[in-house]
């Protein structure tokens, strides 16, 4: 049976690192994904083929369902392959109906945006595999790369969404942002890719003494920043938002860190800080030359970028 699954990438807004102690993340599913197809091929050797946003082969590799069965890695050692028996031995533990000893498969995989843009490519390769191997992507996520799971949410999501960690059953709530705010709203990408798993770590390791009370304070601005229309008050939430996290893992805002001297609108990490995209608001499109002339030439627009 041919299976195919598509999940869209993800961009987180608020809750970042907090996220994984049950603070709300208000995240948006992006227009670019990842889509993966499955086909049942005779013998045990799999065949996996995956493509990046221009159509260009990147990874070829062959493996034999044993391999899965018997995965055995140093997962500090994982290369491309590694990490995909990884995945597939975790979907063998959650007893997929359609993997077995008997059985390989053709993969194919087409990435929709640069890989190193942080936008999913691990999260919406979990979601389709989930998907096709028909099993909790929660679970699957857990017993492989980790993390919050917010970006599983956005994999199949049509919507904005404020996202809950609650087990493999988190609470989604679909929300919007005003296009009042997001027609002043930028991704700037960072010019350099973050490792989530790396970030997670460090956050994990980080003494956080006023935990609860962090969290409270960046629920509540997650509620204002769905209900206000008004880009002057979204930016000062924004802004309270950066301190905090800051606070939380003991580094500086972006903004303050980087770009002091911009005075037509905010700066704001996204996700997993020091890498990917950043969040800008701008008065003018024009304001945006600031950030071209320092080198930063891929932006994107909150109504081309986000679904």
């Amino acid at each position: 049976m041919h299976q195919k699954a598509y999940s869209h990438g993800k961009l987180l807004i608020t809750g970042e690192y907090a996220i994984l102690d049950g603070a709300w993340g208000l995240a948006l599913p992006t227009k670019l994904g990842q889509s993966l197809s499955l086909h049942p091929i005779e013998g045990k050797s799999w065949q996996w083929n995956s493509y990046l946003h221009n159509k260009k082969l990147w990874q070829q590799i062959e493996f034999e369902t044993k391999d899965i069965l018997e995965f055995d890695i140093d997962l500090n050692k994982l290369d491309f392959k590694g990490r995909i028996l990884q995945l597939l031995h975790a979907i063998y533990q959650l007893k997929s109906p359609l993997l077995s000893a008997n059985q390989a498969f053709q993969v194919k995989t087409q990435l929709e945006f640069p890989k190193d843009w942080g936008l999913g490519s691990s999260s919406t390769l979990v979601a389709n595999l989930a998907e096709c191997f028909q099993v909790n992507a929660y679970e699957l996520l857990e017993l492989s790369f980790g993390g919050s799971g917010y970006d599983l949410a956005c994999a199949k999501a049509k919507q904005a969404l404020i996202y809950e960690r609650q087990g493999f059953t988190p609470k989604i709530s679909y929300t919007a942002l005003s296009p009042k705010l997001t027609s002043h709203v930028y991704f700037v990408y960072r010019n350099q890719k973050q490792n989530s798993r790396e970030a997670i770590q460090y956050y994990r390791q980080t003494p956080k003494p006023n935990l609860n009370t962090a969290i409270k304070q960046l629920n509540l601005i997650t509620k204002d920043l769905t209900s206000t229309d008004d880009l002057n008050q979204a930016e000062d939430l924004l802004l309270k938002h950066e301190a905090i996290i800051g606070k939380l893992i003991n580094q500086i805002p972006v903004q303050q860190k980087l770009f002091s001297d911009y005075s037509s609108g905010i700066v704001k990490s996204l996700g997993a800080w020091g890498g990917d995209f950043m969040l800008v608001t701008a008065k003018q499109p024009q304001d945006l030359d600031y950030f071209r002339d320092k080198g930063y030439s891929i932006i994107k627009t909150y109504s081309s970028f986000v679904l």
